[in-house]
């Protein structure tokens, strides 16, 4: 069970647990692969463990990345990938590519949330909840509506003291804005790395991990503050 706010990504191979939180330069992360490594399970596996979260007896507190969650899904990929959470109590919106939606409603709404964040914040100086925007394959989002390059790069580079943030996954780095790529703290990486990803990344070397067990996948987290982690997860 990760700590109050957290996300569960997987563990090292000497089983030690790898979670990240999503607080101050670390506010959104970006998982990148190619097809089959494992994106939407990593994904997935990180949801569950946080929405388990909801049953702890602990008190909820009102700021920081303990405060309570919500979320906004939108499954890009016909709704496969994320429909099981669609009816999770913590989930206010769920979102697919072929559900017949506004696009431009949908993608306006991010900044109707952020100026509703901003008042809040000035008003009564607290946020209530931490929302989290995860979308299954940003370049597809971003294909789907002009609005939506906008919407997400006001959500990257505003969302961080709004308790907003975006996961989002993404075969690779192409169609992806610089302006965008350049606000995103946390990356995961699968597959083997590619150092000219890297490079456009600006991160060094990646912890390489590589799982020979079965049913389990590898991946490395990237955060701006520490050093990369290899971690393996589950295949499921």
């Amino acid at each position: 069970m990760p700590s109050r706010g957290g996300f569960v990504m997987g563990a090292t191979l000497d089983g030690s647990p790898v979670e990240l939180v999503l607080c101050d330069q670390d506010s959104h992360l970006l998982i990148l692969g190619p097809t089959g490594t494992g994106k939407s399970k990593l994904l997935n596996h990180m949801l569950q463990s946080h929405l388990a979260q909801k049953a702890l007896p602990q008190a909820e507190p009102r700021s920081g990345p303990g405060r309570p969650s919500e979320f906004w899904l939108f499954d890009f990929k016909g709704g496969a990938a994320l429909r099981r959470f669609a009816s999770n109590s913590m989930v206010s919106r769920f979102v697919t590519d072929i559900d017949g939606h506004d696009p431009a409603l949908l993608w306006a709404g991010i900044g109707v949330e952020l100026q509703r964040r901003e008042s809040l914040l000035a008003q009564v100086g607290a946020i209530e909840t931490s929302l989290f925007l995860v979308i299954d394959e940003l370049a597809e989002a971003l294909r789907g509506h002009a609005s939506a390059q906008a919407e997400l790069t006001s959500l990257l580079s505003r969302g961080r003291s709004l308790g907003f943030h975006l996961i989002a996954t993404s075969q690779s780095l192409h169609s992806l804005p610089r302006a965008m790529l350049a606000n995103v703290g946390s990356h995961v990486l699968l597959g083997k790395p590619d150092p000219m990803l890297l490079m456009q990344l600006g991160l060094k070397s990646a912890a390489e991990t590589e799982s020979n067990i079965s049913g389990w996948l590898s991946a490395v987290l990237h955060r701006s503050t520490q050093n990369p982690v290899g971690f393996i997860f589950p295949n499921q």
